[in-house]
């Protein structure tokens, strides 16, 4: 009496199924939607980075080559150059170098340059 039978119970059953299976898939790839996302975001700092980077070297080898250049620029005697370089190289998972050592950089320690 009140009971589910035949297929009544086949049909609820399957429909149970089938959300408990569409609730299981849904959350992993939201949660993976979020995390790529925000590799993303990551992705375009270190583009900027990268750019930063590529964009100063260039600029200071041209001017350099050319003897526009009497002394070294402020991005180099203040040691932006050397912090974005290595910030850059550890992002990017390069092995240290014990003849030229990152670890002393302020990106890689913590401290902000002045």
């Amino acid at each position: 009496a009140g009971r589910i039978k035949g297929t009544e119970y086949a049909d609820v059953f399957n429909n149970l199924m089938a959300e408990i299976l569409r609730l299981s898939f849904q959350t992993p790839v939201n949660d993976m939607q979020v995390q790529f996302t925000e590799r993303q975001k990551e992705g375009f700092d270190d583009n900027i980075r990268q750019k930063m980077l590529e964009i100063q070297m260039n600029a200071w080898a041209m001017m350099f080559s050319s003897g526009l250049l009497e002394e070294k620029p402020c991005i180099i005697q203040d040691d932006e150059v050397t912090t974005l370089y290595c910030y850059m190289k550890n992002l990017a998972g390069v092995p240290e170098d014990p003849q030229n050592p990152c670890g002393d950089c302020p990106a890689t320690t913590g401290s902000d340059t002045e």
